[in-house]
């Protein structure tokens, strides 16, 4: 076969798979189109059917949502800041930057979220300003935001938010705080402990954990008595992390109880003296026999006798 023909056929090669990939990207441009239009319906397992569509399409839609954050329709803005938010190309930061900044649009605490998904530096700044907003869904969005971010620059403003007013601000900020891992807000989170609200009490306990501060040993060995079973269980986990061997009396005692409705709180004492020092409680996470009554409450009756019959046969 001669040089002219190879060329011929490679050109024609090259024919169809361009206007392959012409027909393509027409029907990906118009199918974005008419999925974007279905933002807006009216029923919600379409626009939101519209939404998971365009989430996996991924960055072609990138352009058009953009667009579509002017649209008319309040609905197919918000539906546009969500699919932006989770697709988390940063060539959206800006644009949903504008849409925090425009506090008339109705949508922009879906914007606060998104830039929290997206994680991108400079959005910042106008969350710190956010936090401080009078409605509490916003300064909560905020907080959360600004925890994926873990920016330090966010820290003093989150501890300010640890007085708000606001129960669910004060928790996302905690979570925040444990996020960023700045030991500046371990003293508030230690006064957060005793907080009236038993999430900013849990949050603030597990923040501590991450921070690993051991001025809060002592505030969390007391939290261990805490009426929430919650935050018993995340202030044994955050004695874990921050390894004082001084409070291994403390969980030995947590974990020799046998009360079954405390069993979430047992295992992690359990567990928080693993991480401390294994041989206090070997096995590891995944050890099924972590309680000494565990196997007799979740391996049936019928399961244990037979058990014991073969061991007792090979005994014989």
């Amino acid at each position: 076969m001669n040089n002219q023909v190879w060329l011929y056929l490679l050109s024609l090669g090259l024919a169809i798979g361009s206007g392959i990939w012409l027909r393509r990207r027409i029907y990906l441009s118009r199918n974005i189109k008419a999925q974007i239009k279905l933002l807006g319906a009216t029923n919600d397992e379409v626009s939101q059917d519209a939404i998971e569509i365009l989430v996996r399409i991924g960055k072609p839609t990138i352009k058009p949502l953009l667009k579509a954050l002017k649209d008319e329709d309040s609905s197919v803005q918000q539906s546009a800041v969500e699919v932006l938010g989770r697709i988390g190309d940063k060539r959206a930061i800006q644009p949903l930057i504008k849409v925090v900044e425009d506090k008339d649009s109705s949508v922009w605490q879906s914007a606060v979220e998104a830039l929290g998904r997206i994680g991108d530096p400079r959005a910042v700044e106008l969350l710190v300003k956010a936090l401080e907003d009078k409605d509490s869904n916003i300064g909560r969005s905020a907080a959360e935001a600004l925890g994926i971010i873990k920016d330090p620059r966010a820290t003093l403003p989150l501890i300010e938010a640890l007085k708000d007013k606001d129960s669910g601000v004060r928790q996302s900020a905690a979570k925040a705080l444990g996020r960023i891992g700045d030991l500046r807000a371990a003293p508030l989170l230690i006064k957060s402990v005793e907080d009236d609200d038993s999430g900013v009490r849990s949050s603030s306990a597990e923040a501590l954990g991450e921070i690993r501060d051991l001025n809060a040993a002592h505030t969390l060995v007391k939290a261990m008595s805490d009426k929430s079973m919650y935050v018993r269980e995340k202030a044994a986990e955050a004695l874990g992390k921050i390894g004082d061997k001084s409070i291994i009396p403390h969980l030995q005692k947590l974990w020799r109880t046998t009360d079954v409705s405390d069993i979430d709180v047992r295992r992690a004492a359990r567990l928080a003296l693993h991480r401390i020092d294994p041989e206090l409680a070997p096995g590891g996470e995944d050890d099924p026999n972590w309680l000494p009554w565990y196997h007799d409450m979740y391996v049936p009756k019928t399961h244990r006798l037979r058990k014991r019959k073969k061991e007792n046969s090979d005994e014989d």
